[in-house]
């Protein structure tokens, strides 16, 4: 059960950290970038010239983490704000957390 809940932890925080590092790049970069949910992965792409291009390779979510539903992309403008704000969650055998990120792209983890 410990690993489980542990596993579960993790994968949560992994996603909140990179959201917070997306963040930093747009406005860092002053450009847009997007981060695209699948059930198990998301992927990073910016906007390059007017479209979207990844930015490295996909991340995968921990072995049995995966996001049930799966959200529409969030899209950071170039000062780091989100049109609107999202809520992810994310679960495992060990239950769900949520990964939450407001307009102004303040990232939590409950």
């Amino acid at each position: 059960a410990f690993y489980g809940q542990y596993e579960l932890t993790s994968a949560a925080q992994q996603m909140a950290a990179d959201l917070v590092r997306v963040r930093a790049k747009a406005i860092g970069e002053s450009t847009q970038y997007k981060v695209v949910f699948a059930e198990k992965s998301y992927q990073v792409k910016v906007n390059s010239a007017g479209t979207f291009v990844n930015d490295g390779g996909a991340t995968a979510l921990p072995n049995g983490a995966r996001i049930p539903t799966v959200p529409d992309a969030l899209t950071f403008s170039p000062i780091g704000m989100l049109p609107t704000a999202s809520t992810i969650t994310v679960t495992t055998v060990a239950g769900s957390k949520q990964v939450s990120i407001n307009e102004l792209g303040r990232v939590q983890v409950q």
